[in-house]
């Protein structure tokens, strides 16, 4: 991949260039001359001037701006420029700190890149101290006046093998910069290669309880603590008593069923009050023209979705044996593999039917098996620790195994916004890919993931700086 460096500073080019020099990223110097704003604001300025340099580049590119901030000054110098340094000179500024006991000082690399969609932030810093007076002839600007931590010499005095080790800031910053490049790179593959397998109808969706929850409902934990407040425990100690399936049985055994909790939710979760136009999820997700899909939520948001936005007939609901010949190859099929609060007998909450749930043979089962051979799944609102997805892949895998195909078996996608590179792995073993977000709020970055693979249906949500 080629990647354009914005600067006037050929110095700064060789030491970014050497950073590189080992990847499959080869960093071209373009020295295109931008008019900068005039501002002390680091955020202001270098947003404004990846941009302007963009319309001129029209390539991926980044600028770096290494920024020395004096304490006894203020921050001064910070956003100096080169030609600031020609004029005043090392010396010069050092007799500013004269008569100053503080002499602390920090060194921060901030680099801005953009593809021209989106403004990728990075910044790290050194912290250190000014010179009593210049020293070295290596390096350029204030290199020979700041002594990083836990070194005597400036970085004017250091020598090429030093400089890599003690000018940490703008390696680790570079280093950031490599690692969101090549997850940029594969996510932009793998949306590629998910919308082909959408265009194809070879795509299934798994929809878990992340979607939901960006909808406005409640979280599992949520729901645990009513449990306790009905059943009269502290909710922090009942939540250490088991796990959410161990609780659920006490709750079911204690109160005779879970149909008046159900009834409950059911009428909470499906309110008057609560509108499907507020989740631009729901709305996307009717616009994958994906023919079937999965999930393991109780609710019927994905159901009111479809209704709204692409009638009421445009979907199949299939919660048990008998929905089953009301399938129609023409409407989008929502299988509730976990049950739906409208029919009470199909919800799988406690730990009992949990383990009847693990033995993967009921009709929606061999369903399941029936529909994954030949299709790849996307699965979204599922964490990567999810004990269903986990155990779903397994079982999956271990199909394929036992046959004499198993090479065969299609690509699967996973999308995330929690890097785990324990789960990836293993996931990856099991040939699902995992498909990250830079953006740390999940319901932002599910909503830019599924805008990408719709083709833009909606405005990108993912506009300006990401930190």
């Amino acid at each position: 991949m080629e990647l354009r460096f914005v600067s006037s500073s050929k110095e700064k080019y060789k030491e970014i260039k050497k950073f590189f020099e080992n990847s499959d990223i080869d960093v071209i110097f373009t020295n295109t001359r931008i008019d900068e704003l005039q501002t002390e604001d680091v955020e202001k300025l270098l947003s404004d001037k990846v941009i302007k340099a963009y319309k001129k580049v029209r390539k991926p590119l980044f600028v770096e701006h290494t920024c020395l901030c004096i304490e006894a000054l203020g921050g001064y110098p910070g956003l100096a420029t080169g030609s600031f340094w020609e004029k005043i000179q090392s010396s010069k500024l050092i007799s500013l700190l004269k008569n100053e006991e503080n002499r602390k000082a920090v060194v921060r690399s901030i680099i801005y890149y953009f593809d021209g969609k989106k403004i990728k932030r990075i910044q790290e810093e050194l912290q250190g101290e000014i010179a009593d007076n210049p020293k070295g002839k290596n390096g350029f600007a204030w290199d020979d006046i700041f002594i990083p931590k836990h070194s005597e010499k400036t970085f004017a005095q250091l020598d090429n093998q030093e400089i890599n080790k003690k000018k940490i800031m703008r390696i680790q910053a570079l280093s950031k910069l490599k690692e969101y490049v090549k997850k940029q790179q594969d996510e932009n593959c793998s949306v590629k290669e998910i919308k082909k397998l959408i265009d194809e109808k070879k795509l299934i969706l798994f929809v878990g309880a992340g979607v939901s929850m960006n909808a406005g409902l409640p979280s599992w934990d949520y729901l645990i603590k009513e449990l306790a407040e009905e059943l009269d425990f502290e909710s922090e100690i009942f939540m250490e008593m088991g796990n959410s399936l161990e609780l659920a049985e006490y709750y079911e055994l204690m109160k005779g069923s879970l149909n008046n909790l159900v009834k409950k939710k059911n009428k909470e979760w499906h309110s008057e009050d609560k509108g499907i136009e507020d989740s631009k999820i729901h709305k996307l997700i009717t616009k994958l023209k994906v023919p079937i899909i999965y999930t393991t939520n109780y609710d019927r948001w994905l159901e009111k979705a479809f209704e709204k936005y692409n009638g009421e007939n445009s979907y199949t609901r299939i919660m048990n044996i008998a929905n089953l010949s009301e399938i129609d190859n023409d409407k989008t099929q929502i299988i509730k593999l976990h049950g739906d609060f409208e029919e009470q007998n199909s919800i799988v909450l406690t730990e009992s039917s949990y383990f009847e749930r693990l033995d993967f043979h009921t009709p929606l089962d061999i369903k399941l098996k029936s529909d994954i051979l030949g299709k790849s799944i996307l699965f979204i609102g599922y964490s990567l620790k999810d004990i269903n997805i986990r155990y779903l892949l397994y079982k999956i895998e271990s199909i394929w195994k036992s046959s004499s195909y198993h090479y065969d078996k299609p690509q699967s996608y996973i999308f995330t916004t929690e890097y785990n590179p324990i789960q990836e792995k293993i996931l990856e073993s099991r040939n699902v890919k995992t498909v990250y977000s830079d953006i740390d709020n999940a319901k932002e970055g599910l909503e830019n993931f599924l805008n990408q693979i719709t083709d833009g249906e909606m405005d990108s949500i993912n506009k300006g700086i990401k930190e």
